[in-house]
């Protein structure tokens, strides 16, 4: 399974006059088979030999049709439908317009004997999926609260889910498609970069967002010598992992974790009050108001914080015997900011099945809850296609036991 992550136009890696033979080459092949319609011809490029080899045809418009339609102002759909009616190709106004004839003037074009202008502009999009890229792109599924991203006059988008929606583990992994353009390729890297560290996605999916603005940062990105295995090689060596330290984490997540017990806890007095019901604290019912412990579980350990609240905004975190005060104060988006001394951090949170997903400053980081080692359990929703091993059996370390079928995906579980 490979699911396309960034797509651009035009495609600045070939030589022109390679480029120009891919382009005849497509169309001496819908010509051959007698193809009506739009379509999508896609080769594999060797940069190293400046040549190329037939991948597929598509004999449909695909996902990514808007960077056709962005560097070239043909409306794909339209044109799409206007074959379907019987329209001659050279009689479509966006065709003619894109050629540099006059749309209001019917004449024919043989397109194998001209050339339309130069393309002045570039667009590179990307996919918005319900993966995981911290666990090689699984994907995942579950309630989608919110989803904010306002387009600009250089960057569109649009995404398939709406407020308090969800992606269930039978539908495709993608839900959003950014388009950026520019005046070159670097000018709508850049507004891509922009877009993506905009884009504020909650509920209980995993979303890669973050990675791929680390990804389009990265020089092979940049200076466009990316190859098919390219992605590949980056998740195999953990190439791209969040820059906070594991002390930062652990101790962010403490924060957060504490604030939201807190908070619940007086919530949940204020209700039965609220009700008419009497709540009577008692001196373990304060003492959960003002110190108590928290479990952070990071990089395969576990850390034990006994947290004091000495006023409505301060906490001290004890761990072995040392203690660091904060103040936590939360903002309206609902983000906390945690300062010690002057130094503050905006951290914001989610807490879901598999744990807390922590998000310090553009970072987002995973802090997984602890469960029995004694039960097997799978971080993604699915169906189970087949048990590896009988009832009673042992299972070595590493070893598949599982096998579990998502978004038309196989994984085998260790």
């Amino acid at each position: 399974r490979f699911q396309k992550i960034f797509e651009e136009g035009p495609p600045t890696i070939a030589k022109p006059e390679v480029f120009h033979e891919m382009e005849r080459a497509a169309m001496r092949l819908t010509a051959l088979v007698g193809y009506r319609g739009a379509g999508t011809v896609e080769y594999l490029y060797s940069p190293e030999t400046h040549t190329f080899c037939f991948l597929e045809l598509n004999p449909r418009l695909q996902v990514e049709h808007p960077v056709t339609e962005s560097i070239t102002g043909v409306n794909m759909p339209a044109t799409q439908l206007q074959i379907a009616m019987g329209i001659a190709l050279y009689n479509i106004p966006d065709i003619r317009r894109f050629y540099g004839y006059d749309p209001a003037v019917c004449s024919k074009i043989d397109f194998f004997a001209v050339d339309y202008p130069p393309i002045t502009s570039h667009c590179c999009a990307s996919r918005i999926t319900a993966e995981n890229p911290d666990e090689g792109f699984k994907p995942t599924s579950g309630k989608i609260n919110s989803v904010r991203f306002q387009s600009s006059g250089d960057c569109w988008g649009y995404f398939s889910v709406g407020l308090r929606g969800g992606i269930h583990e039978f539908a495709d992994s993608q839900f959003g498609h950014i388009f950026a353009k520019g005046p070159n390729r670097e000018a709508a890297r850049k507004s891509l970069r922009f877009a993506l560290m905009n884009i504020d996605i909650r509920g209980d999916i995993r979303h890669p967002v973050d990675y791929l603005v680390d990804l389009i940062e990265t020089q092979a990105y940049k200076d466009n010598t990316i190859d098919t295995m390219w992605l590949d090689g980056l998740i195999a060596s953990r190439a791209i992992t969040p820059s906070a330290s594991v002390m930062d984490v652990v101790f962010y997540a403490a924060a957060f974790r504490a604030y939201g017990m807190v908070k619940s806890r007086t919530q949940d007095a204020i209700d039965s009050m609220q009700k008419g019901q009497l709540v009577l604290l008692g001196k373990s019912d304060t003492d959960a108001l003002v110190d108590f412990p928290v479990d952070i579980t990071f990089d395969g350990k576990k850390f034990s914080f006994q947290v004091s609240r000495t006023r409505s905004d301060l906490y001290a975190f004890t761990i072995n015997n040392k203690t660091l005060k904060a103040k936590v104060r939360e903002q309206p988006d609902g983000s906390l900011y945690v300062s010690i001394g002057n130094i503050s951090q905006q951290v914001k949170g989610q807490e879901e099945a598999l744990g807390l997903r922590l998000i310090i400053g553009a970072q987002t980081i995973m802090v997984p809850t602890v469960y029995d080692p004694s039960e097997l359990r799978s971080d993604v929703n699915g169906k189970v296609v087949r048990y590896l091993h009988d009832e009673g059996s042992e299972v070595a370390k590493g070893e598949s036991y599982i096998e579990l079928e998502a978004m038309k995906m196989i994984m085998s579980l260790k």
